[in-house]
């Protein structure tokens, strides 16, 4: 709104008046405004407060989570190793056993070695000899023949 002098030269009373409570009409709008504005301002800060706090307690639900995954991860790990060691000490036990099972059992097998070696040995001389008193026996037989035979040419 323009505001127009009188003869005067003085402004016109309504028309201050006019431009005056137009000024407040829009002062008003422009204060009601700014109240929605605030309010609604005040609302989303609320809710964004509200999703803080969530996001807060989640995350603390996270550090919790993750504490306690590190802290059974490193239980896990420890009891691995534990279990590890008790295996470890086991089959080096078992080890040592096969080693002296295995020892005795060579040194089983070498006697046996020897005791058949010796009964080979053995038998071998025995059919040596064998052989020897059938060789014996059979020129021993075969000079009887021959005496036979010459005593009974004899006889005849």
């Amino acid at each position: 709104m323009e505001l127009k002098r009188s003869f005067t030269g003085k402004y016109r009373a309504d028309d201050v008046d006019e431009f005056i409570s137009e000024i407040k009409r829009d002062y008003e709008e422009t204060l009601r405004e700014q109240r929605d504005r605030i309010t609604e301002l005040r609302d989303e800060n609320k809710e964004l407060q509200r999703i803080i706090e969530r996001y807060k307690m989640n995350e603390n639900y996270i550090i919790g989570a993750i504490t306690k995954a590190e802290e059974t991860a490193e239980s896990i790990l420890k009891e691995a190793k534990i279990k590890a060691k008790i295996i470890m000490e086991n089959a080096e036990k078992e080890e040592q056993s096969i080693r002296r099972s295995l020892e005795a059992h060579c040194q089983r097998l070498n006697k046996l070695k020897r005791a058949s070696e010796a009964v080979f040995r053995a038998v071998e001389k025995a059919a040596e000899e064998h052989d020897e008193e059938q060789d014996m026996e059979i020129r021993g037989s075969s000079k009887l023949f021959s005496l036979l035979a010459r005593a009974r040419a004899n006889e005849q």
